[in-house]
């Protein structure tokens, strides 16, 4: 049985909440009309049309705030949303959390919002590194999937296929140093942290 099989719904927001300390982040509430209009408003301009679809199935950051198609606090695996894949996800989206301090905030935002080669190649490259860093952990001798399977999901950022292609090209470089069990990001290496110490792998 690998880690993966291991995660239960309190591991999920005890990873949460560390991050959400750790980053200052904050996540954006369904519940609320003013988060909802945000998360919509955000869609618009990557220009996605179906934003309700997409809003059901995909992640985002906005600066610190940070939308889930799931809940984090009562987490539960929902339709391709393991729990092993929640975990990865909030790293993902830590990435991106870090990325907006890192760039100075509105730069890094408008530069995610109106250029999808950039979006593609330069911040979310980074951010799916996070799935390969910490596969082995998770899933230990299962397959990891290729650049290009971890970055597919781009296309439904409004990215076309020539930058999500370069996107896999970017993980690709940095792949080596991964097989090698080396870690890219911060993130990556706080979810093993996080993973040994909760006992889930070792």
């Amino acid at each position: 049985m690998s880690a993966a099989d291991r995660v239960q719904p309190q591991h999920v927001t005890a990873f949460h909440r560390l991050m959400q300390r750790k980053y200052g982040s904050q996540v954006l509430d369904k519940n609320v009309r003013e988060a909802l209009d945000q998360a919509n408003a955000f869609t618009k301009r990557l220009g996605i049309v179906d934003a309700t679809a997409y809003l059901k199935s995909y992640a985002f950051t906005l600066g610190n705030f940070i939308w889930y198609p799931f809940d984090v606090l009562k987490p539960v695996a929902i339709g391709n949303w393991t729990l092993a894949g929640q975990l990865i996800t909030i790293a993902h989206e830590h990435v991106h959390v870090r990325q907006f301090k890192d760039h100075k905030g509105l730069p890094f935002a408008a530069d995610y919002v109106t250029s999808s080669e950039a979006r593609a190649m330069r911040w979310e490259s980074e951010a799916y590194c996070v799935t390969l860093e910490v596969w082995a952990a998770l899933y230990g001798d299962i397959p990891a999937p290729t650049p290009e399977q971890v970055v597919a999901p781009l296309v439904a950022y409004g990215c076309t296929t020539a930058e999500v292609q370069g996107a896999a090209e970017v993980v690709r470089t940095r792949y080596e140093t991964i097989r090698r069990g080396g870690t890219v990001t911060d993130e990556a290496r706080t979810l093993i942290d996080f993973l040994t110490s909760a006992q889930l792998a070792g």
